[in-house]
């Protein structure tokens, strides 16, 4: 019996193919396993399954046999199951989540690409990459090193964007600033990305047949190029700017990115930023709520449109002066 087993074994490794696929043996055991779990024994049922894989699911009628009590009661509960999965899926309840589940989905996965880069898509690999300037890890950055600002010397300009969402990549819907009793406000049409729910339900601010409307109300819109032009032209009467902004890392980045788009230099036309977030922490302390809207109630006593730029950069100017 040995023999004749080892000479089974060695006729069919002659006939083995390199490489060859499994998956119609892995497609048979997936057919054997739904019929016959392991929790279950339903003695024939193997066979059936066999049977099942090369006739389909009129096995009993093609082998003339009738189905067993345990058979037709699993049977029953499958086409149970099966039409109450699909009564669920016609319906619009279930059809709205599921577009629902594939936007957020769509979204995690852009959000992931613009930190990350793009992970997973066809021929997404390392050979891809064709970029050679890169021949060694940079050094690591430093933390930058507070200097001190000398009184009378500068010109502190506060401003706020609002914006088309909070991603790395949003775009500009309006830009406000000001410096004592100059001011400057511009409401600007995004060129590529829609004004996300969320930002619409904060600013008020939608796009109708490439109009601009502000809580229903039509209002005068540039492009992005247009407006920071405007913008910088409107900064050129001051010298020695310093840009403030409550919680300025979000509002500090998009406006470096917009000079990088017009091939600017953005140390050319200001020296840095402040952000008055910290500063509020520092001096003053043990607060509940640090957002702009309760310190200007708290400390001003002043009500004010909040998420309209301009109103943000005066109130910011006046909630710095209060003492």
């Amino acid at each position: 019996m040995y023999l004749v087993i080892t000479a089974c074994v060695d006729l069919g490794a002659e006939r083995l193919v390199d490489l060859g696929s499994t998956q119609p043996n892995e497609s048979l055991n997936n057919t054997v396993a739904s019929k016959t779990p392991k929790s279950t024994f339903y003695s024939d049922s193997e066979s059936c399954s066999g049977c099942t894989k090369k006739f389909g699911s009129s096995v009993n009628e093609k082998l003339f046999l009738s189905p067993g009590k345990v058979t037709s009661k699993i049977a029953m509960k499958t086409d149970l199951k099966r039409k109450k999965d699909k009564d669920k899926e016609d319906t619009e309840e279930y059809k709205k989540r599921r577009a629902l589940k594939k936007a957020e989905s769509k979204k995690c996965q852009e959000s992931a690409a613009v930190k990350e880069g793009i992970t997973y898509e066809t021929d997404a690999d390392i050979n891809n990459n064709v970029d050679n300037s890169i021949t060694e890890i940079p050094p690591p950055l430093t933390k930058p090193i507070p200097t001190p600002i000398a009184a009378g010397q500068h010109t502190f300009v506060y401003f706020d964007l609002e914006t088309t969402g909070l991603d790395k990549d949003c775009e500009v819907t309006q830009i406000g600033a000001c410096t004592d009793d100059k001011t400057f406000s511009q409401y600007v049409t995004p060129p590529t990305k829609p004004i996300s729910a969320s930002a619409t339900a904060v600013t008020g601010l939608t796009i109708r047949d490439n109009i601009m409307y502000k809580n229903g109300h039509q209002v005068h819109s540039k492009t992005t190029e247009e407006a920071f032009q405007s913008f910088i032209d409107w900064m050129r009467q001051f010298t020695n700017i310093i840009l403030d902004a409550h919680n300025a890392v979000f509002d500090s980045r998009v406006i470096v990115r917009l000079f990088h788009s017009a091939g600017l230099c953005a140390s050319d036309f200001f020296i840095g930023f402040t952000d008055t977030l910290p500063l509020c922490r520092e001096f003053i302390p043990g607060r509940k709520s640090y957002k702009q809207t309760d310190l200007a109630k708290d400390i001003c006593s002043r009500h004010y449109d909040a998420h309209d730029a301009l109103s943000d950069a005066q109130t910011l100017q006046e909630l710095m002066g209060c003492e």
